[in-house]
């Protein structure tokens, strides 16, 4: 987005465009960003914007590792050992699979 907008910036300015034209660049550059990125038609107008899953996805980890998070300390953790319990491999705490895989490691 930054060297897009950027650019189409400085054309802007060498072109001697208005302020009302400089103004509506950030919202075309998005725009148009949203159309590449997220396959959206990027008319701006809010209808049929596409939702990129993975955001999703990572926001609903996100709440579910902060509830986590969250109890652990009301439960007497300290914030450094819920992070060392964390911070041991790329697992899932709420998953009693992955709580088990951590604790019984195999070799």
């Amino acid at each position: 987005m930054k060297s897009s907008y950027a650019r189409q910036l400085v054309r802007l300015q060498l072109q001697g465009a208005d302020e009302a034209a400089i103004s509506s660049l950030a919202p075309r550059v998005w725009g148009h960003i949203d159309r590449i990125y997220r396959g959206s038609r990027g008319d701006n107008l809010g209808t049929k914007q596409a939702i990129f899953t993975k955001d999703i996805a990572y926001y609903v980890g996100y709440k579910q590792m902060a509830e986590y998070i969250t109890n652990q300390l009301k439960n007497g953790r300290s914030a450094t050992e819920v992070f060392n319990y964390l911070s041991q491999a790329k697992f899932d705490p709420n998953n009693p699979q992955h709580v088990d895989r951590v604790a019984n490691p195999k070799t």
